[in-house]
């Protein structure tokens, strides 16, 4: 039942994204992927005295929790699964076609979590891969305490319907997608757009993008019918 690559994927993906500044070692940190055929749920351990790890570069695949859509543990021995479990479950019962959750700490996405700030987009080659949602904005879901029942409504009031990416005040991001490679994706272009408009602000005043004005649809090549020889 359980698929070891979906484990090692799981544990590749953190460790990558530990070595690379977004995510943080402790508590506040969580990613899972879910095998979409069978729906179990790869998950980042619990850090706490029953699994101490001296940094997420020490995890090993045979380390990450597999749950199944009721939360369920599927693995006699294995550390418990992260605080926000219940988030992820209701992302993954809300959004179907996601496959993956990332929540970041990442230094300039920390920076917009800290101030409580919504992001527009600012630079053209983001916005047509961003965010889902009006406009592309990424919202900034108010503070909650963490893993309460307010703040999985407050995270799934912020997602709604269709976006990819939202902040967390005082607590990172929030990133999902179809799969572990949009998710990562997704984290990479919140952190440089949100390191951009640091860097723009500290310049003069931001001129934010019309996400409807990026491309011209009068130069979009037309789709042939397929009924049409």
């Amino acid at each position: 039942m359980i698929n070891h690559r979906c484990e090692k994927e799981t544990c590749d993906i953190i460790k990558h994204l530990h070595k690379n500044g977004f995510m943080s070692d402790g508590i506040f940190s969580a990613v899972s992927i879910r095998d979409s055929q069978t729906q179990i749920i790869y998950m980042s351990p619990r850090l706490d005295d029953n699994f101490k790890l001296k940094s997420w570069g020490y995890l090993r695949p045979e380390d990450i929790v597999a749950v199944d859509m009721g939360g369920n543990s599927l693995k006699e021995y294995s550390p418990l699964p992260p605080l926000e479990l219940s988030v992820h479950l209701s992302i993954y019962r809300d959004r179907p076609s996601m496959n993956s959750i990332m929540h970041i700490h990442p230094e300039h996405v920390s920076a917009f979590s800290a101030v409580k700030k919504d992001m527009h987009p600012v630079m053209v080659e983001d916005v047509k891969t961003m965010i889902g949602g009006e406009n592309g904005i990424v919202r900034c879901a108010p503070f909650t305490p963490y893993c309460s029942e307010a703040f999985t409504a407050s995270v799934m009031t912020a997602l709604s319907p269709d976006k990819k990416a939202i902040f967390l005040q005082a607590n990172g991001a929030i990133c999902i997608g179809e799969d572990t490679e949009e998710a990562y994706s997704m984290c990479t272009i919140l952190e440089r757009q949100a390191q951009m408009e640091i860097y723009a602000t500290s310049l003069g005043r931001v001129n934010y993008i019309d996400i409807d004005m990026v491309i011209d649809e009068t130069i979009r090549p037309i789709k042939k019918n397929h009924n049409q020889h």
